[in-house]
């Protein structure tokens, strides 16, 4: 579970590397920077309470920023910057989302020890998953699976079920850092395809079990 705070300070910044047609950026001017930050709980009680959330994140930026005659400034601090400047100060954040006046932001996570990985491919290759699954332990590497292996054990499901089984396949991708793609002697299916376009598309790295048996089309 994690629960959230948003929060805003007026504070100005400045982009040190800005030039041509942007080079206005790089003259002090003011946002309204709007904070959202995640953090974890272990249950429903709350193991800190919202408005202490807050507090923590209110006086991390204050910290971060110089203070010019009452006016905040974060000097050469992007949005990343800022981001990842809370996470280090507020141990109990887990990401921060920092937006310039509502308009445009950044998104910062801190980094987990152990990579997580979502197997992608046909259930037919029932053995391939197992085998997968072992490697990715061994390997360090958390994973995420699926509930039955359909095709090899014969069972027999509905398109609904199908469509709904994709779309949680999905969601699993959503959190991983990437994806093992079980491509047995080169076969990549329908769904399979679907899955590795939709994690290139949301920069999550691609790995296959047989990366010299790859279709042109996904090298």
């Amino acid at each position: 579970m994690r629960i959230f705070i948003n929060t805003s300070i007026n504070a100005l910044h400045r982009w040190n590397g800005a030039e041509g047609r942007r080079e206005y950026l790089s003259h002090p001017h003011l946002h309204k920077f709007n904070i959202q930050a995640w953090a974890k709980v272990s249950h429903s009680d709350r193991d800190i309470e919202f408005h202490d959330l807050r507090d923590m994140v209110d006086e991390a930026l204050i910290d971060i920023a110089t203070d010019r005659d009452g006016v905040l400034d974060f000097g050469g601090a992007s949005c990343e910057d800022i981001g990842n400047m809370l996470l280090d100060r507020v141990p109990e954040l887990d990401e921060v989302l920092v937006m310039e006046d509502d308009e445009c932001g950044a998104k910062v996570s801190r980094p987990t020890d152990m990579p997580i990985e979502t197997i992608c491919g046909s259930t037919r290759f029932k053995q391939a998953w197992l085998d997968a699954m072992k490697q990715l332990e061994i390997e360090g590497v958390a994973s995420f699976q699926v509930g039955s292996f359909m095709h090899a054990d014969g069972e027999d499901i509905s398109e609904e079920q199908k469509e709904f089984f994709d779309y949680i396949h999905k969601r699993k991708i959503d959190i991983s850092d990437g994806i093992y793609v079980l491509n047995v002697d080169g076969y990549i299916g329908e769904s399979t395809a679907s899955e590795i376009r939709y994690a290139r598309r949301l920069g999550k790295y691609v790995r296959f079990l047989e990366p010299d048996n790859v279709p042109e089309e996904f090298r």
